[in-house]
């Protein structure tokens, strides 16, 4: 008898542990540090709103992702609660899939909003592109970081490490060094290219369609990477 399709079940979970995640303190806290920093950028700072939705597409979202993607299976394993969701009738790679998914979920609920509220002098084209750059930010930086928490024990640190260092200054370099990086594509696809330093002048944006599939390609290939991982490797949970 054939294996029944894994797809639903997983989807369920993912629908689960998202509601769960909306459910914690942790949430509430990043929603409330969210508002407040918007309001102090809009109303304080007077903040133009492709600036803040610069900032929330390459910042605020990566940072969530971190937040959020790192912990997939670190706080299970942390709390010995692992061996439970690993004894449900799914593979053990659908189960991180739908972890990873689920870890999505609370970031796009707090960037997206703030994205639409922060529009402001935007036009139609450019609110819709920093949309998209938004929730691909959110989609990308998630999975590499989900990925990072089975990789190693301090992916939180190492994942800010190389968020401020790589992401921050390597986007800034103009060529084939800034494309290694999500940032330069997010640029890309937000129009919202870097100004202010000795580079900026040669700095040149990927083609956007490129680059959305580059960032969901970044996505995929984190889930599959991570989702096999998971499959492969034994867990020692501590007594």
């Amino acid at each position: 008898m054939p294996d029944p399709n894994p797809l639903p079940l997983a989807l369920y979970w993912a629908q689960f542990h998202t509601r769960r995640n909306l459910s914690k303190p942790a949430f509430r806290r990043w929603a409330g540090a969210c508002l407040i920093g918007f309001i102090g950028l809009r109303l304080l700072a007077r903040q133009r709103g492709g600036d803040t939705g610069e900032l929330i597409v390459l910042w605020i979202a990566p940072l969530l992702g971190l937040f959020f993607g790192s912990g997939v299976l670190r706080e299970e394993i942390e709390d010995q609660t692992l061996t439970y969701s690993f004894t449900r009738p799914l593979g053990r790679g659908w189960i991180y899939a739908a972890r990873a998914v689920s870890a999505m979920g609370p970031a796009l609920v707090l960037t997206l909003p703030l994205v639409v509220l922060g529009m402001g002098d935007l036009d139609g084209v450019s609110s819709l592109r920093m949309l998209l750059a938004a929730t691909l930010s959110v989609l990308a930086y998630t999975g590499v970081f989900a990925l990072l928490g089975v990789l190693m024990k301090w992916s939180t640190w190492v994942g800010l490490g190389w968020l401020l260092f790589w992401e921050g200054m390597g986007s800034m370099a103009p060529g084939f060094i800034g494309r290694l990086t999500l940032q330069t594509h997010l640029r890309g696809i937000s129009g919202r290219p870097p100004y202010g330093h000795l580079l900026s002048s040669l700095w040149t944006a990927p083609p956007v369609l490129v680059s959305i599939v580059v960032l969901l390609l970044v996505a995929a290939a984190s889930l599959a990477l991570g989702g096999y991982i998971v499959k492969r490797r034994e867990f020692a949970l501590e007594k």
